[in-house]
């Protein structure tokens, strides 16, 4: 593995995957995005604005990991895979194991520890 920290790897990943990522609300959306993850959206938009997922043919379905985030992962999932889109589930279960958490919201407290570990391992690359 490249990195020391088995998250920051996964962060890479998504990047450069170009996935759609479906969370549930504005705060998730904000947190993934302040670690520079694109192509955010909400469940308010997939429904409501249902042509921001058609240019897309991969998706993560970061849902919280509670029993209301499972049932609305199915109903998601559901929708997605009716347009023809993959839904990469290693992700999603790497993702709520690598931060340890069951809300995404949640990392917002934990915010500049990883944002320091992303610069970092920024820095170091150019070093070597």
């Amino acid at each position: 593995m490249r990195y020391p920290y088995k998250f920051l790897d996964l962060i890479e990943n998504i990047k450069n995957e170009k996935f759609l990522v479906v969370v549930e609300g504005k705060r998730d959306k904000k947190v993934l995005m302040e670690l520079g993850i694109e192509n955010v959206i909400t469940l308010y938009e997939l429904i409501n604005e249902a042509n921001l997922f058609l240019n897309h043919k991969k998706a993560i379905i970061l849902t919280d990991n509670d029993k209301k985030g499972k049932k609305l992962y199915k109903f998601v999932r559901r929708i997605l895979e009716s347009e023809g889109i993959i839904i990469n589930d290693l992700y999603r279960i790497r993702f709520f194991r690598y931060f340890k958490t069951v809300r995404i919201e949640d990392l917002e407290y934990r915010l500049e520890d990883i944002k320091f570990y992303i610069n970092y391992e920024k820095e170091f690359n150019k070093f070597i």
